[in-house]
């Protein structure tokens, strides 16, 4: 089971969320809406828990803007 990031374009939020369906689209836990949240783009951990920062190449591209 995936965890992806996500983004409110509502109240600009950045969260993550454990989906089981990866075409699921979760709900912000600020504003609870759902209709205004986009999938982000992040990186993939790497080992034992460690992740690569955001501002390293291929880290979270989690921000204003279009997201696939």
């Amino acid at each position: 089971m995936p965890i992806f990031e996500y983004y409110c374009t509502e109240c600009k939020e950045v969260f993550e969320e454990l989906v089981f369906n990866p075409d699921e689209i979760a709900a912000c836990p600020r504003c609870l809406l759902t209709e205004n949240v986009q999938k982000c783009v992040s990186a993939a951990r790497i080992g034992r828990g460690a992740s690569m920062p955001s501002s390293a190449p291929g880290g979270s591209n989690c921000r204003p803007g279009p997201f696939t």
